[in-house]
């Protein structure tokens, strides 16, 4: 059989009690904002965490989530906020995810 190149990636299930969120907001911006630090004032990443991309949260202190990306684009780690003004930046997610990062 003749190989189409794909190579297909692992994947594993995930439910949001696990700590899995997925980024809804920053759809009109290319992205929700990152920062290096828990605090809204704190050094800002270049990038934005991409709507889609699935992250686990490691620290969640209020509105506000450090996480590790699981798949997307964006930064590959950071400190995001949940909600901004009322409206949601991130959900909980369940689905599939990659079993490793790339």
């Amino acid at each position: 059989q003749a190989s189409t190149g794909r190579r297909l990636t692992p994947r594993t299930h995930v439910t949001s009690k696990d700590g899995y969120w997925e980024v809804v907001g920053g759809q009109k911006s290319g992205g929700i904002r990152v920062r290096l630090g828990e605090d809204t004032k704190s050094i800002l990443c270049r990038d934005r965490l991409k709507p889609g991309a699935v992250v686990k949260s490691v620290m969640k202190l209020a509105d506000r989530m450090n996480y590790e990306k699981i798949s997307g684009d964006g930064p590959n780690y950071g400190w995001v906020s949940i909600h901004l003004r009322g409206m949601d930046l991130m959900r909980p997610f369940t689905g599939e995810v990659p079993l490793f990062r790339a």
